[in-house]
């Protein structure tokens, strides 16, 4: 049987993994947004950390972190697991325990903790007797005080950026109360809550009650929001979405609600929504002039689900087809028109609009903007691999 690619998936705004089917077997490479494979087909498994890393497993189950070039930065000498946890650092583990080191493969932690978790530049770590605080170079700077460190539950779901928080104060938890703490480990908070996340860098907090209910704190913990909702995420640095009876609500920190209704299955990125109120869909766009979100409606379509591409300039929509297993996507713009005149088997975008992956039948094609064909992608000749 002759080599197909099953799915094209991008990893940021210049490569994509490309997934080929040799016979029953399926290999991941590389292309640029040229459609050229600069990593040939043959690895078990390859994701992207931000476009500068990615995680590759071969045949052997030999794990490596390289970048585009091919340029090994760690493999498996320093255990089976890697995994990047802030822009500098990696864990990686020996037997059960694990460590940190960086892009070099140096040990700046050395493998002896149970989990390792980033926290900005320092981290938090567990250990045999409790949770630690460590500094960038793994030095304890206050040892096991309390019973966790950070609220997860919250902290978690959070869907904005990490950078977005701010580091200097930490959540713990002893028994079943959950406070703050200074960097020292000296608890700060004269509150005690079911369960909090950290501060943003604007200075607010997603918080739990004891009926499960979410609210939000400033850092004098002061109640800004009261918790009334029953789920609470970060989506932007000042864009919430939560929900009351099964609703979707969008607010800003203080609890000002941002959409007149609410919206079902939303997707967001940044500052724009894209959402489903009564039977329509729309594109919602903050307006900074405005101080509001604008509502463009996108109009003759029934979707079955859909997906704000990285541009945020195009709504990937996702529409049946002839029957309910078989789904078709096209591409529609920000002011609600199509961008494409015709239904493909699969649509995913990088952030360069004019660098869209499309799959039709067993072929997949480079297309623009204009939906005009620039390149058939195709697969390796196997006598090179």
């Amino acid at each position: 049987m002759a080599p197909s690619i099953n799915y094209i998936f991008c990893l940021d705004s210049q490569y994509a993994v490309a997934r080929v089917a040799f016979g029953r077997k399926e290999r991941s490479g590389v292309i640029d947004l040229d459609g050229n494979f600069i990593l040939e087909p043959k690895y078990i498994l390859i994701t992207g950390w931000g476009g500068r890393y990615m995680y590759v497993v071969n045949e052997y189950n030999r794990q490596r972190v390289w970048d585009a070039e091919e340029r090994v930065f760690l493999d498996d000498k320093l255990g089976k697991t890697i995994t990047c946890v802030n822009r500098e650092t990696f864990t990686f583990r020996e037997g059960r325990r694990y460590g940190i080191c960086d892009e070099a493969g140096n040990t700046l932690i050395p493998a002896q903790y149970y989990s390792i978790q980033a926290f900005g530049r320092d981290y938090v770590a567990v250990s045999r007797k409790g949770f630690l605080f460590l500094g960038p170079k793994g030095e304890v700077l206050f040892p096991e005080t309390y019973d966790e460190l950070i609220g997860m539950l919250i902290y978690s779901s959070c869907s904005v950026d990490n950078t977005h928080y701010t580091y200097d104060l930490i959540p713990a938890r002893h028994g079943e109360d959950w406070f703050y703490v200074d960097r020292n480990g000296n608890r700060i908070s004269e509150h005690t809550y079911t369960a909090i996340g950290p501060f943003t860098t604007d200075g607010y907090a997603i918080f739990k009650d004891g009926k499960g209910r979410r609210g939000i704190i400033n850092k004098e913990e002061k109640v800004v929001v009261p918790a009334r909702y029953d789920s609470l995420e970060w989506e932007g640095k000042n864009l919430l979405s939560c929900q009351v009876n099964g609703k979707i609500f969008l607010i800003n920190p203080f609890g000002e609600q941002l959409l007149r209704h609410s919206i079902a299955w939303a997707d967001f990125r940044r500052d724009c929504v894209c959402g489903k109120y009564s039977a329509h869909l729309a594109l919602w766009r903050w307006s900074p002039d405005a101080g509001s979100f604008q509502r463009t409606d996108i109009k003759g379509f029934t979707p079955r689900s859909f997906r704000l591409s990285p541009t945020r300039d195009y709504v990937i929509i996702t529409q049946y087809a002839h029957t309910i297993q078989h789904a078709d996507y096209t591409l529609v713009q920000q002011n609600g028109k199509p961008l494409f005149e015709r239904f493909y088997d699969w649509i995913d975008t990088s952030a360069n609009p004019d660098r869209i992956f499309v799959k039709e039948g067993k072929k997949w094609f480079l297309l623009n903007a204009k939906e005009e064909i620039l390149k058939e992608i195709e697969y390796p000749d196997l006598e090179r691999l």
